[in-house]
């Protein structure tokens, strides 16, 4: 029996975006740590209200 105990950790991650007038962006990342996989927390307001999604975080390295 294997201990779940901290598989995940959750990061508030800020940073500026590359545009002529750079915006403060502000994300929150789950991160894996028993496989390295990490998600962004993407959130959308749409006419039913706030929408919440975990999306895959990829590293734009092609295999």
């Amino acid at each position: 029996m294997s201990n779940k105990t901290g598989k995940f950790q959750l990061i508030s991650a800020e940073y500026y975006s590359q545009d002529s007038k750079p915006y403060l962006y502000k994300r929150l990342v789950k991160f894996d740590t028993s496989t390295g996989k990490a998600w962004i927390l993407f959130s959308k307001i749409g006419a039913n209200g706030e929408q919440r999604t975990w999306v895959p975080l990829e590293s734009g390295v092609s295999k």
